[in-house]
């Protein structure tokens, strides 16, 4: 049941992307198909690598697994909503200076040290015997994760999805947090997963707010015709 419960949160962030994108076709595929990769595999297993919880061979074969199962879950959200056909559609440029793009990561950074600080009380027997980074490593690995979040957000955002903040919000919450810690699997217990759901929901919905509110499509921005 709780296999199947993940593939239902997976597959509920994509359905709420498709709804409210205007975009349709191959285009939204293949935005779709990166926001998951990005945030659904590559940031849920870089940091499991990181902290000595899984191998690298492990995190391999369990990106293939994930990368087919959010290709699987974009399609059939695409069939289900009727944005498989293509279609015609705008693209926008977004807000990407330098400062925007620095405070994207710098946001990501505190959100996730807030959130950690505030989990790791029920969670520190759990983890006494895990190696843990340096302070400069980890600040670094959650930049980098950071900047890969907003990588893997920017062909979805230039499609202009509507509500785009608490879109983008729920979608980061549910496929990098709520969805993969859904299932039950051989490293943490239940409590473990349940308190790591709260805090990587609660702290990615937040930053996907903010994500969009420094780096989303602008009004004043010009927009491109979108044929795919």
């Amino acid at each position: 049941m709780t296999f199947a419960l993940g593939y239902a949160l997976y597959l509920a962030a994509f359905l709420l992307l498709a709804m409210a994108t205007p975009a349709r076709g191959m285009r939204l595929f293949l935005a779709l198909l990166a926001l998951g990769f990005g945030v659904g595999v590559i940031n849920v297993l870089n940091e499991a690598v990181v902290f000595g919880l899984i191998d690298t061979a492990t995190a391999l074969t369990g990106a293939a697994y994930m990368t087919l199962t959010i290709a699987v879950l974009s399609g059939a959200a695409m069939l289900l909503t009727g944005k498989a056909r293509k279609g015609a559609g705008e693209t926008a440029r977004l807000q990407l200076a330098p400062w925007r793009v620095a405070a994207v990561l710098a946001a990501y950074v505190v959100c996730y040290f807030i959130a950690g600080m505030a989990v790791i009380p029920f969670l520190r027997d759990f983890y006494a015997d895990t190696p843990i980074p340096s302070l400069p490593n980890l600040l670094a690995l959650q930049a980098a994760r950071g900047a890969i979040y907003l990588l893997a957000a920017i062909p979805l955002l230039r499609l202009q999805p509507r509500w785009g903040p608490p879109v983008l919000g729920i979608a980061f919450a549910l496929i990098a947090g709520l969805a993969p810690l859904a299932a039950e699997n051989p490293l943490m217990p239940a409590y473990v997963r349940a308190a790591h759901a709260v805090e990587i929901g609660v702290s990615n919905f937040i930053f996907g707010i903010i994500l969009v509110w420094l780096v989303g499509p602008s009004r004043t921005h010009a927009r491109q015709p979108a044929t795919a």
